[in-house]
């Protein structure tokens, strides 16, 4: 994979690339011997056309399908191993282990598309970032802190947004169980708006919890494809689900339905 090694140069990673576990600088292997598709690592600056908003991101992955292309964008300055390797485990689960994903269609609006890259990224964060932080020891307080952040900027809204409030305790819960004082700074900002909001809080959180210690993901994006039609009906039928697949044609996403999941 020489250009991958090129790459790797240039941006002057080589020194935060050769400290990542051997699990995970085996990643870039495994999907090439797979799909025949060498990772391409790049300047996030160079990203002209994002599937999300990076701007505020230090990494991001992106696989494209039609040029068959799996493309790790990063900021080289502030990139450090736990960053790099929470991206390598995210192209992991999602081409290595062809995890189910939950996926906007082509009649989604841009809002609503966003929304669900976002409710997809959260549900893989319950099992990603307890295995970032078990190989990286910056891992944890940095999540801390950018979990701290977005309680704050929750806490802090005028009009409170069930769906961001309910991810946010749902990975507190799950992801950083050990840093209560997040748990109990947010707990009673939940009940306030209602017995309701609690008690969904708390489901999800229960949900996401039994996914996490039985590796099943399925279960939660059940789960969040009937908070979808629940919360947001308007959109029922443009949010749909399948998995990364690797075929003779190449790495494709196979979709697998629309709507709720069958049981």
């Amino acid at each position: 994979m020489q250009r991958f090694e090129q790459q790797l140069d240039a941006l002057n990673m080589r020194e935060v690339w050769e400290r990542l576990p051997i699990s995970l600088r085996s990643i870039p292997k495994l999907i090439h011997d797979s799909t025949g598709i060498e990772l391409e690592v790049m300047h996030k600056a160079d990203c002209l056309d994002p599937l999300v908003n990076i701007d505020m991101a230090t990494a991001a992955f992106e696989i494209d399908g039609h040029q068959q292309r799996v493309m790790l964008w990063c900021d080289p300055l502030t990139a450090t191993e736990s960053v790099i390797g929470h991206e390598l485990l995210h192209l992991r689960r999602d081409i290595c282990e062809g995890q189910i994903k939950l996926m906007p269609t082509r009649f989604c609006d841009p809002a609503m598309s966003n929304m669900a890259y976002q409710l997809e990224n959260e549900m893989e964060h319950i099992f990603i970032i307890p295995e970032e932080i078990s190989l990286f020891s910056d891992a944890e307080d940095r999540w801390a802190k950018d979990y701290a952040d977005v309680i704050n900027r929750i806490m802090n809204r005028e009009k409170p947004d069930k769906t961001e409030m309910v991810l946010a305790w749902m990975q507190i819960r799950n992801s950083l169980p050990n840093h209560t004082d997040l748990a109990k700074k947010f707990g009673p900002h939940i009940y306030a708006q209602g017995e309701m909001w609690a008690q969904e809080s708390q489901s999800f959180n229960d949900v996401a919890k039994e996914a996490k210690d039985q590796n099943n993901k399925r279960r939660l994006l059940s789960w969040m494809m009937e908070a979808i039609h629940t919360w947001h009906p308007d959109h029922r039928d443009t949010v749909g689900y399948g998995s990364w697949q690797i075929t003779g044609a190449g790495l494709n996403f196979e979709p697998m339905g629309v709507g709720l999941l069958p049981d």
